[in-house]
């Protein structure tokens, strides 16, 4: 009994050193950290592992996340506007409310995810992976989706269309 909760207070101690490493900048991997509301703006986060994360409300304007894993993670009312996010995995990840405008998202992995009521204006899109994604709601207007892939994807009331220009 004694090994398992000194086990587990090993475990939770490693798991606060992964937190403060991550948020000091030292470490770009935090894979099930509680980052909800945090300011990561600007960040290089290229190859990141934050699987599983939870990222509610997390700020990542402007930053690097190519190839990055936030497979699973809770990005629920994230910013992601003007993010890059070639080839990252957002497999099965929540995403309601999240915004990715202008994102750089191509080829990302979106597989499973529920995208409800995302914010994804203008985003660059080119070969991503919406297999299965929930898209009710979501916002795609004036994305560019060439080659994207929506197999089994959920578009209810989904917007894909831009506003025409009106003439004053």
């Amino acid at each position: 009994m004694a090994l398992l909760a000194a086990a587990g207070w090993a475990g939770r101690a490693e798991a606060q050193q992964n937190l403060e490493a991550f948020l000091a900048g030292t470490s770009k991997d935090c894979p099930g950290c509680n980052l909800a509301g945090a300011k990561l703006k600007r960040r290089n986060l290229a190859g990141a592992d934050l699987s599983g994360a939870n990222l509610a409300g997390a700020t990542f304007h402007r930053s690097n996340l190519r190839g990055a894993n936030l497979s699973g993670a809770d990005l629920t009312d994230a910013n992601l506007n003007k993010t890059e996010l070639l080839q990252a995995n957002f497999s099965r990840a929540k995403m309601k409310g999240v915004m990715l405008f202008e994102a750089e998202a191509g080829r990302a992995d979106f597989t499973g995810a529920d995208l409800t009521e995302a914010m994804m204006g203008n985003i660059r899109l080119t070969g991503g992976k919406l297999d299965r994604a929930n898209l009710t709601e979501a916002d795609l207007s004036s994305g560019l989706l060439n080659e994207a892939t929506f197999v089994n994807a959920t578009l209810n009331d989904a917007n894909f269309f831009s506003e025409p220009a009106v003439a004053l």
